[in-house]
């Protein structure tokens, strides 16, 4: 079944208006722009030579594009005779006290930092668990200015600048009310070795890691100091009998001082960030080398013809590194306010973040699956991409659904709507796609709606809600038998409300049931004082028949729980079909779900292997990814109230194994229940940016009772979370976290018995 959704679908629009205007004023306009090439205090460690051209171009670009005057901009590359120009650590901190000293509200302020990245041990008197510089795993991400000095005998770099000092810089900027955009084209972590051997004029791609040996950290240091850290941690949490959590540092968004922050990252924590001669084919010469990270996103703003946001721009990012550069790392990825525009004051919702990607030999596909909703056989809209001068709303053509996984589709170009099938050609790289038409197949609910014209008359008004209805009634497939049902609508009498369902009521009521194919017999209906009475889901009131505002509000409360049947179920589906169809798509990813005997617990635990989970039960849940290739992963539980938690999506390093969050399950005592954990494991070669799937959560479907979503969780950055750290909310019907942890994966499903 195809139905016509009028070229709008849910959670992708357009939207019409940004949120934000420009400012009457025109704002200050600052830049920093460090690019560490030489190493003057430190031999050992590998001249570089993109930093000092990554930071030319983007002078160039900031002056030409966007307003920035020469005099808004701090320069301070390689090591020329003017000390005041090196890119020492002296002069990084007052080039950002300056920043901080200039900033006001609405200010724009770009931050690009070019170099060396590497992490160090903590001094041994350090406190690992100070909230102000918080690092429990014992070590220390440092940028490195160019005049770094060797480690002395504690590990430490004289003129390093650590991660929460660019924390408490960018927060001073963000209380000021400025809008920052920061690039880190660097290396964030020290625990990679040297991707080649040849000698630097033999190499085409250069890291910017710097390994411990290079720089005289002695490996006694830093396995001393994960030690202290490690028990440190222990300690803290045999005192307090919970997991440790990682505190906030700052915010993704902080309405109240008005600023915003967006960071881009040249590698996930366990990648090298590259530099290399660009573009493709250029010769190997010191000036054609740049910042992998740098280049890219120069060159993807540079398309432009139209306002981009931040997240368009790390898409475009994203597919330039995947056309080029395949399966081959690193991945690139942006945090924060991305909604923003690019170096703007708008804030743009509602812009599709679904997009159609051609591949060298003219495939096509959609950066989204069947999690969203993207089914075999629908039809996409094709939009002009981000940064188009033509009309966002323009249809440039049609594409059909050919298979989908989770996080993906192929699609191909089709006739539709009275319009011929586009030329390839004619599509563009990362045109912005809406569903035309949806096809939910054998993924429909299957719904008895009761003969009752109270029943029949609000189910048919579902159709009046407009396209919200018209998506609703896609979702379902109305049987004639309540045998075959899934799901039923029925009115119900207060005699029947008590025989069948141990229910008193005083009026007629229309009850959303799980299907049982029959009603209860009577020796069926004595089973229900032991507490396995049949399931209510929704109660509805019916009010005066006569009265259309009461058939109104009947059928608005319908069509608000019914697609919570459909997500929920079709979770279970697409789970189950990847599992079954399509085993590589968990990517070597395993994962075990453990017992505690209480929340105290140190031990490993017993392993569930059982269906059926205790009331109050404490777990514990671990992953190990033992494919070849670096995952997101993505966890989403759900209860047996049929809410859908979805828990913040994460990287999984190849190779590594993880202990993850510990949950204690609870459930209203007589109840029982289905619950339990949906995992996917997406390649971060597929899809490099963190994939989103917040979406997808609702409320629980249960009388009196409407859930609240929890907070967005804040993300992690390889740069010592100075985005935040990620924190589950407590009020969803997830396993109640024993700390504010965010379980990465999980998989599975039980029956929660009191």
């Amino acid at each position: 079944m195809t139905t016509r959704l009028d070229l709008i679908a849910i959670g992708v629009l357009f939207a019409a208006a940004p949120a934000f205007a420009q400012p009457k004023t025109e704002p200050v306009k600052q830049a920093l722009l460090v690019g560490c090439t030489k190493y003057e205090n430190h031999p050992n460690l590998r001249t570089l030579y993109g930093p000092a051209n990554d930071v030319k171009v983007w002078r160039q670009a900031l002056t030409s594009g966007f307003g920035f005057s020469d005099a808004d901009i701090t320069t301070l590359a390689e090591w020329p005779d003017d000390e005041t120009k090196r890119p020492t650590n002296a002069n990084i901190r007052k080039a950002f006290d300056g920043l901080i000293a200039k900033a006001a509200p609405n200010a724009q302020v770009v931050i690009v930092l070019s170099g060396h990245g590497m992490q160090v041990p903590l001094p041994k008197g350090a406190n690992p668990l100070d909230p102000k510089n918080f690092e429990p795993d014992g070590l220390d991400e440092v940028f490195l200015p160019a005049d770094v000095e060797k480690a002395d005998d504690e590990g430490q770099l004289k003129n390093s600048i650590p991660d929460n000092q660019f924390g408490e810089w960018l927060d001073q900027l963000r209380a000021k009310g400025a809008h920052v955009m920061i690039v880190f084209d660097c290396c964030h972590s020290g625990t990679m070795t040297r991707s080649a051997a040849k000698p630097e004029s033999e190499l085409r791609e250069i890291s910017r890691v710097v390994t411990p040996n290079a720089i005289g950290i002695k490996p006694e240091l830093i396995e001393g100091s994960i030690k202290r850290a490690q028990a440190a941690v222990a300690e803290e949490e045999k005192r307090t009998g919970k997991k440790l959590t990682e505190p906030t540092k700052v915010k993704p968004e902080n309405n109240q001082m008005g600023g915003s922050l967006v960071a881009f990252y040249a590698a996930q924590p366990f990648e090298e960030a590259p530099e290399l001669p660009l573009p493709d084919g250029v010769p190997l010469a010191r000036e054609n080398y740049y910042g992998l990270l740098s280049f890219t996103v120069l060159q993807s703003i540079k398309q432009r013809q139209s306002p981009l946001t931040y997240r368009e721009l790390s898409q475009m990012v994203g597919s330039f590194y995947r056309a080029e550069r395949g399966v081959k790392g690193p991945v690139p990825f942006a945090e924060g306010d991305l909604d923003r525009e690019v170096l703007g004051y708008n804030v743009w919702p509602k812009r599709s973040d679904v997009v159609l990607e051609k591949d060298k030999k003219d495939g096509l596909a959609v950066n989204a699956g069947t999690l969203s909703g993207i089914t075999e056989g629908s039809i996409l809209a094709v939009h002009p991409p981000a940064g188009d001068p033509r009309d966002a709303a323009t249809i440039l053509g049609f594409v059909k659904v050919q298979s989908a996984t989770v996080a993906s589709a192929v699609v191909v170009a089709v006739e539709f709507d009275g319009k011929p099938a586009a030329k390839i050609a004619d599509l563009p790289n990362l045109g912005r796609c809406s569903v035309a038409a949806r096809d939910y197949g054998d993924l429909r609910v299957k719904l008895f709606v009761g003969k009752s014209p109270v029943v029949t008359g609000a189910f048919a008004a579902i159709a009046n809600l407009g396209d919200e209805g018209k998506e609703v009634l896609a979702m379902v497939r109305t049987v004639e038998n309540e045998a075959d049902a899934e799901w039923l609508l029925r009115l119900v009498t207060p005699q029947e409300a008590e025989a069948e369902f141990n229910l008193k009521r005083t009026e007629d009521q229309v009850f959303l049931i799980r299907g049982a194919g029959r009603k209860l017999t009577p020796e069926e209906a004595k089973a229900i004082a032991s507490g396995k009475q049949r399931r209510v889901f929704g109660v509805y009131p019916v009010g005066d028949p006569k009265d259309p505002k009461a058939l109104e509000k009947l059928s608005g409360l319908m069509a608000r729980d019914l697609p919570k049947l459909f997500r929920w179920q079709n979770l279970w589906k697409v789970a189950s079909g990847t599992a079954d169809a399509q085993a590589g798509e968990t990517n070597g990813l395993k994962f075990e779900v453990a017992k505690q005997p209480n929340e105290k617990a140190t031990g490993p635990g017993e392993i569930l292997r059982s269906g059926v989970v205790a009331n109050n039960t404490v777990l514990d849940f671990r992953v190990k990814n033992e494919g070849k290739q670096n995952l997101w992963v993505v966890a989403i539980y759900l209860d047996a109230e049929m809410e859908i938690s979805v828990y913040d999506v994460v990287p999984v390093e190849a190779g590594k194994a993880s202990d993850l969050s510990r949950g204690v399950i609870e459930k209203k005592p007589g109840e029982f229940g289905m619950e339990g954990m949906v995992i996917f494991a997406i390649p971060q070669s597929i899809s490099p940016e963190k994939p989103n799937f917040k979406f997808l959560e609702q409320s629980a479907l249960k009388e009196g009772k409407r859930g609240v979503k929890p907070p967005d969780p804040k993300s992690q950055t390889p740069f010592q979370q100075l985005l935040g750290a990620a924190v589950v909310g407590a009020g969803t019907r997830a396993p109640r976290p024993v700390t504010k942890t965010t379980p990465t994966v999980l998989s599975g499903s039980w029956v929660v018995v009191p």
